[in-house]
């Protein structure tokens, strides 16, 4: 195997694991269940029956278009190790949004965060504000 397609491989997998660590990915699909059982309002285990339950409901509904979807060609292969052209727009795009996700979603946290705790808002008003 060539030496670039070794470091470009590295680099994948390098970025690929710190995004899955900076959104909390999981491969058990339980992490919106860490809320519920960090407050103990469910259990551990009953968390886990549900996302195997969940689980086992999404792949026997979209295994299929999944499998279907894999197999399409939806990836030309195009790519740095078999000497395409680096798409600098959509790294552009990519970067952007990399940087700007932070502070919009901070920014959306702290408006949130901010304008629940008001004793003058009623809750009939800032819940459904909350849910949008």
């Amino acid at each position: 195997m060539e030496p670039t397609t070794i470091l470009l491989f590295a680099a994948a997998a390098v970025a690929s694991l710190f995004m899955a660590w900076v959104i909390g990915a999981g491969s058990s699909g339980a992490t919106p269940f860490a809320p519920a059982v960090g407050a103990n309002a469910i259990s551990t285990m009953r968390a886990a029956f549900f996302v195997g339950i969940l689980g086992f409901a999404g792949a026997v509904t979209q295994g299929g278009s999944v499998s279907e979807a894999v197999g399409s060609g939806l990836v030309d292969g195009i790519s740095l190790p078999v000497g395409g052209d680096p798409a600098w727009g959509k790294y552009a795009e990519i970067g952007a949004v990399w940087v700007l996700t932070p502070f919009v979603g901070g920014g959306i946290a702290y408006g949130i965060a901010s304008v629940l705790p008001r004793p003058d808002v009623p809750e009939d008003v800032s819940v459904p504000l909350l849910a949008g």
